[in-house]
């Protein structure tokens, strides 16, 4: 099996390296096999583009609201209309490398969050977007920062259209409000969780007071589902290589993200070697066996949608993502979005500005029509498109949604959690363009969430590796393999599988598929890239 998946992973790479050399090597996007810029709107040919996005999958009108936001572009790029496939976020990236070795016809992409931006463009897959920004959508650069556009680069070319939305991050635990409030002693969290630590990690009063609140649960009979480990990233550190498998805690090359007013150690690690690593996949084991992970763990593919939701009393106890509290009030943040609320409860003491994201929209090199995809990108990304854009994420007006004001919504689409599968419509807005310009809805606090993010930016810490991107070039058949040792047993560890000897065997895997080389070629471009940033190796601090 590890051989057939090797040999996929070789196939994938080499067509991808004959569609490059058919598109041409210094390709930018812009030539004359192409719709020409002299060329008005109303004279391009009647085109349908195809674009593809992560989601939960198709819903019941789907169809019937692609045929509305066309309405509207149509008005805006006449003889233009698109055909999404809205793919499920779990597959997403190997679909999409499945199309590019295909040379499927791909007009505009979603690049995900588990993708590695530097990887697909060096297999060729994208094409760059400096002249088709410049000339046919200048309204990007007009309304998205440069701070942002960086996280788009690779080798100062412009690749990718980030997403705009907050760009920090805080993780929180979230917990059904009912039960959060008999069992969670919120004081004692506060301590434990605020406590001064040179770097983040997950301390043993951390673990101790999570197992506590899940006793106190199950002694009442209120566990529910128990804890979710999904999303837990309090151990994570910075992952320098990016594109990670599905249900897996990261590639193996890391450093630990250390707190404002303590020293960064930039040696890059074998994640899966550090002990707070290993003491993480001990206690997942021990918790499986006294009934905290539900053995069922093991067969979800998104848990998010299984046992996260708080839709009935049985649904995780424990979970986690990022905390927003708009209002900045009180101590925590109460999330309707679900048939029961949910706390949002910080436990990350200090947030971080995460400019590297790996999310957004791009153009791949199976393109019809590249000026003419860069045009409806503009429009996802713009305010002009506006309408276009809300339309794609709430449906048709009257039918899925009723409008409150200018910006604000009410969305009617048979559920709390529009873009469950369950719901006749609704998707993402983080994926499909410009969060700034999107409605907010009746889960919503506030009307503009631009004043939070903005106050949030100031108080959160940068990240050293802010535009870090690592190039594979030298390392892609030793991390194809590593991918397929990571994806064998990791899922088996995070649900609470993990015993020494199963450990051991999967560390020697990773040593045999060539990790110490990895890590090494890691070393020597994060220490190019500091130089480069003009970061200090040793000594060098963030202060609150």
């Amino acid at each position: 099996m590890k051989k057939l998946k090797q040999a996929v992973c070789l196939l994938l790479m080499i067509c991808l390296l004959f569609l490059l050399t058919l598109t041409g090597c210094d390709r930018k996007g812009d030539t004359a096999s192409h719709s020409q810029d002299n060329q008005s709107n109303e004279d391009m040919e009647p085109m349908t583009l195809k674009m593809i996005a992560g989601s939960n999958g198709k819903q019941k009108d789907h169809d019937k609201v692609i045929a509305k936001a066309n309405e509207i572009l149509q008005e805006l790029i006449p003889n233009t209309t698109i055909d999404i496939e809205f793919i499920p976020f779990a597959e997403y990236g190997q679909k999409f490398d499945l199309m590019m070795a295909g040379q499927e016809t791909i007009d505009i992409a979603w690049n995900s969050y588990n993708q590695s931006l530097r990887s697909i463009v060096n297999k060729g897959a994208l094409l760059p977007l400096n002249d088709l920004v410049d000339n046919h959508a200048p309204d990007i650069k007009k309304e998205i920062p440069d701070w942002l556009l960086a996280g788009g680069l690779v080798e100062n070319e412009l690749y990718m259209i980030p997403k705009y939305e907050m760009h920090f991050w805080q993780l929180a635990i979230y917990s059904p409000q009912a039960k959060f409030e008999k069992y969670f002693d919120m004081e004692q969290a506060k301590k434990v969780f605020n406590v001064n630590q040179e770097y983040m990690h997950i301390t043993s009063d951390m673990w101790d007071f999570l197992e506590d609140y899940m006793k106190k649960a199950d002694d009442a009979g209120d566990l529910g589902k128990g804890f979710s480990p999904w999303v837990f990233t309090l151990n994570e550190g910075q992952d320098l290589i990016g594109d990670k498998p599905p249900w897996t805690y990261g590639m193996p090359a890391s450093t630990r993200i250390y707190t404002p007013g303590n020293p960064w150690d930039f040696t890059v690690l074998n994640t899966y070697k550090r002990p707070e690593i290993i003491e993480m996949f001990k206690k997942y084991a021990d918790w499986r066996e006294k009934g905290y992970i539900i053995e069922d763990m093991i067969s979800l593919q998104n848990p998010r949608l299984e046992i996260e939701n708080a839709n009935t009393e049985d649904g995780a106890l424990i979970f986690f993502h990022g905390y927003q509290n708009p209002k900045l009030e009180g101590e925590y943040y109460i999330e309707n979005r679900w048939e029961l609320p949910t706390v949002r409860f910080p436990i990350q003491q200090y947030p971080m500005v995460t400019t590297n994201n790996r999310d957004g929209l791009t153009i791949p090199v199976t393109a019809k029509d590249p000026i003419r995809s860069m045009k409806v990108i503009e429009l996802l990304e713009t305010k002009k498109g506006k309408e276009f854009y809300n339309t794609l994420i709430y449906g048709i007006e009257g039918e899925h949604y009723k409008k409150i004001n200018d910006n604000r919504v009410e969305y009617t689409v048979g559920t709390n959690e529009r873009r469950s599968l369950e719901s006749t419509y609704g998707q993402a807005n983080f994926v499909l363009g410009n969060c700034h310009n999107a409605y907010v809805n009746q889960l919503d606090l506030v009307d503009d969430y631009t004043s939070y993010w903005e106050h949030m930016h100031q108080l959160s810490f940068n990240n050293p590796f802010g535009a870090f991107k690592y190039d594979d070039t030298d390392t892609i058949n030793e991390i194809t393999q590593i991918k397929s040792v990571l994806s064998e047993y990791v899922k088996g560890f995070i649900c609470g599988y993990y015993t020494e000897e199963s450990y051991n065997e999967f560390l020697s895997k990773l040593e045999i598929a060539g990790v110490d080389k990895v890590i090494g070629d890691v070393q020597k471009q994060v220490d190019a890239y500091l130089e480069e940033q003009g970061i200090p190796k040793t000594g060098y601090v963030i202060h609150e």
